[in-house]
C-alpha cells in the first residue's frame, strides 16, 4: 500500500475497493470540519495495473485500442456478462464508479448506459482470479 499527503491537505491511498476479492484503486479523502478524514468518492474508481493475478504484465499484453480505454478509465469486458438485467457484452467497455462493499458495482458502459451489477463469486461461466473477476480480465 502507497500514500501521498496533498497540497490540499487531502490524503490519496492505494487501496482495495470493498467487496471481496476486488481490486487495487487510489481513493482521495478530504479532512472535514471535525478534522476527520472521509472519503471523497471518485467520478469512477482509476482501477490500478495489478488488480489482474498477471500483475503489470495485463498492460503489456493490451492492444493499442484497450490501453487508450484503460487510460480513460475504461475496462474492456472479456465474456458476456449479464445481471439485474443489464448487460456487458464482450469487447464494450466499462468504468466502475461505485463498489457498494456487498458485490455490488455501479457500472458505466462507454455509450453512457449505467446500471448496478453484482459479482456472484458462486458462479459457474467463470472463473475468478486472485482479485478481481474474468470479466475483466
Amino acid at each position: 500500500m502507497s500514500f501521498n499527503v496533498n497540497d490540499d491537505d487531502s490524503i490519496t491511498m492505494e487501496e482495495q475497493t470493498s467487496s471481496a476479492g476486488m481490486w487495487s484503486v487510489y481513493k482521495t479523502y478530504h479532512r472535514n470540519s471535525d478534522g476527520h478524514f472521509k472519503e471523497k468518492k471518485p467520478e469512477y474508481y482509476e482501477v490500478l495495473p495489478d488488480f489482474m493475478e498477471r500483475g503489470p504484465v495485463i498492460l503489456e499484453s493490451m492492444s493499442d485500442e484497450e490501453r487508450k480505454m484503460w487510460d480513460k478509465g475504461y475496462i474492456m469486458a472479456h465474456i458476456d456478462y449479464t445481471s439485474n438485467g443489464f448487460t456487458l457484452y464482450e469487447g464494450e467497455y466499462f468504468k466502475v464508479l461505485y463498489d457498494d462493499g456487498n458485490n455490488n458495482l455501479y457500472v458505466q458502459k462507454e455509450n453512457g448506459e449505467a446500471a448496478w451489477i453484482n459479482i456472484d463469486y458462486n458462479m459457474e461461466r467463470y472463473e475468478l482470479n486472485s482479485s478481481f473477476f474474468f470479466l475483466a480480465g
